[in-house]
């Protein structure tokens, strides 16, 4: 059931890292694209669709729309990865823990926010980092030109 309510969302990402490797032509990325996002809007609605599909179109075309990305932008994405995994642990349990110390929301939220920016700084220096390293050993062939 997890599969095919995510699935469609998942396989969007893995079209835009493939659109991003080179692995796959713009003229094919956008039939697939318009395709996975009917299925994204069919298992998570039109809301979640729309922000999605724009989100992987951001994400395909970054490089060449916006060729030096501030600092700040750079470095939070460098932790993006870590954050999804972390958030959800520490951010939903702050957010809990205000709600029970009535804080006001706007405080839970930056609580959260920060404890999870700081979880994810942790996990990315301790284990994204690390494996990331150990990846790079890792020998990867690339396609002679795009697919379309």
């Amino acid at each position: 059931q997890l599969l095919f309510h995510y699935g469609f969302l998942f396989l969007l990402g893995i079209l835009t890292f493939h659109r991003r490797s080179g692995a796959v032509s713009w003229r094919g990325d956008l039939l697939a694209l318009a395709l996975l996002a009917a299925g994204v809007v069919y298992t998570r609605g039109p809301a979640e669709a729309i922000a999605a599909t724009a989100t992987a179109l951001c994400i395909a075309a970054a490089r060449t729309t916006w060729p030096a990305l501030p600092p700040p932008l750079l470095w939070l994405g460098s932790l993006s990865y870590s954050l999804y995994l972390i958030h959800p642990p520490v951010g939903m349990r702050l957010v809990a823990l205000g709600q029970r110390l009535h804080w006001p929301q706007a405080l839970g939220a930056a609580v959260a926010l920060g404890g999870s920016l700081c979880a994810a700084v942790l996990l990315h220096r301790l284990v994204e980092r690390p494996a990331q390293h150990l990846a790079s050993r890792i020998p990867y062939r690339r396609p002679a030109s795009p697919v379309g």
